[in-house]
């Protein structure tokens, strides 16, 4: 089995490594208008202890490659998140 890059379970810097991935996304993420859109209030809502910021910006990538994987439905989007 492959060692990760970064273990999930490991909390420590969690901050930190996040914000690396953001800083590696940078503009590659876009809008996207999904079949079955998500917003970012939608997930702060659900995950009160994050920021909208975080919120808006995972709700940007989900929304588009949602539709890529099929999450375009209430259903399916429900299981994702859940």
């Amino acid at each position: 089995m492959r060692a990760s890059l970064f273990d999930i379970q490991d909390t420590e810097n969690k901050d930190v490594k996040i914000d690396a991935v953001w800083k590696y996304l940078g503009s590659k993420v876009q809008e996207h208008q999904a079949t079955f859109p998500i917003t970012g209030a939608q997930l702060h809502e659900m995950f009160s202890g994050t920021s909208q910021k975080r919120c808006d910006e995972v709700a940007s990538i989900i929304n588009k490659y949602s539709d890529e994987f099929e999450i375009n439905t209430p259903l399916r989007m429900a299981h994702f998140l859940g």
